[in-house]
């Protein structure tokens, strides 16, 4: 018997306890012949070793078969389910560290993923794109993509879940857009607080460099701006205030303690906010020449816009 042979009875084949010599001794008390006794013998032989189920090649465990089916099946489902669940409670995590906004409850979760914080003071070798100098390519092609407010519409019901009258915000006008009665203008906040950002860099790197794009004469709205913007980015340092913990080292030519702010950080993929705009973005060159309607509520411009330009 060859190897596969011994392989094959062993795993799918059921054996009956032989009885050959006992069926000798009866085949000749009852005096049967040679032919009579090889039939017996044969028929015995056929049971001795019996598939349960016969399939094509060799014979197969049709009970085995579908208990295989039905674990892939189970694990199929479970895996399904597993990854369900976890994204139902990525959500609900989110849900309690955040206000409403129709991206949580969209199809993207915005998964949290670990990041190490680069918090060197002197710059590194391997430089992102934020710690570049002023005028450097591809820092300002980043910075610049954060200028680009794009629009997108959402519904009556995300206006009101955000907490706003939908009688006074805005809406793309049906006879210019074709969006129908239900679209109002919407942008993700965290690209205004990234040009916010920008403004304060761009002033306090003024004077940086011979070079330098972002020198300009700061009149008095810029001034204002300016304010805006580091008022908008310390109410949301503030309002997203973490746990996070900065350790200290001792360090060669320092007499104190030197902070280490290179720490690990549970971050949002901002590129899952940007996937979510670009994929319902309106044409902003369309946006831009849009007119204001007749039918529309005004509410009265700021104060201080009175008061600078009368």
């Amino acid at each position: 018997m060859g190897i596969f042979s011994e392989w094959r009875n062993k795993r799918f084949w059921t054996p009956i306890p032989s009885n050959h010599g006992d069926l000798d001794v009866e085949n000749k008390l009852l005096g049967r012949d040679d032919t009579e006794a090889s039939s017996r013998r044969t028929s015995d032989v056929s049971e001795e070793i019996r598939p349960l189920w016969t399939g094509k090649g060799f014979g197969i465990s049709k009970t085995w078969l579908i208990l295989t089916v039905f674990n892939a099946v189970i694990l199929s489902v479970s895996v399904i389910l597993n990854k369900s669940n976890f994204l139902d409670f990525t959500r609900s995590c989110i849900r309690e560290t955040s206000a409403y906004s129709p991206i949580i409850e969209s199809s993207q979760a915005l998964p949290f993923h670990k990041v190490r914080l680069n918090g060197t003071l002197w710059p590194t070798e391997d430089l992102s794109w934020s710690r570049r100098e002023p005028g450097d390519p591809i820092a300002e092609a980043m910075w610049d993509s954060f200028e680009d407010m794009y629009t997108f519409p959402i519904t009556r019901k995300q206006v009101l879940a955000l907490g706003k009258d939908p009688e006074t915000a805005a809406r793309y006008d049906d006879e210019y857009w074709g969006m129908g009665d239900d679209a109002y203008i919407a942008a993700l906040d965290s690209q205004h607080k990234m040009h916010c950002l920008n403004e304060l860099r761009r002033t306090a790197f003024a004077d940086y460099g011979e070079n330098n794009p972002n020198k300009k004469k700061m009149r008095e709205l810029d001034w204002i701006h300016l304010r805006h913007c580091m008022d908008m980015l310390t109410q949301d340092m503030l309002c997203h205030a973490d746990a996070d913990l900065i350790t200290y080292n001792w360090r060669d030519t320092q007499p104190h303690p030197y902070p280490d702010f290179s720490i690990s950080r549970k971050c949002r993929n901002f590129d899952d906010l940007i996937a979510f705009r670009d994929e319902r973005r309106v044409d902003m060159s369309k946006y831009e020449a849009m007119e204001k309607p007749n039918d529309i509520l005004e509410l009265p411009m700021e104060a201080g816009y009175y008061s600078m330009f009368g």
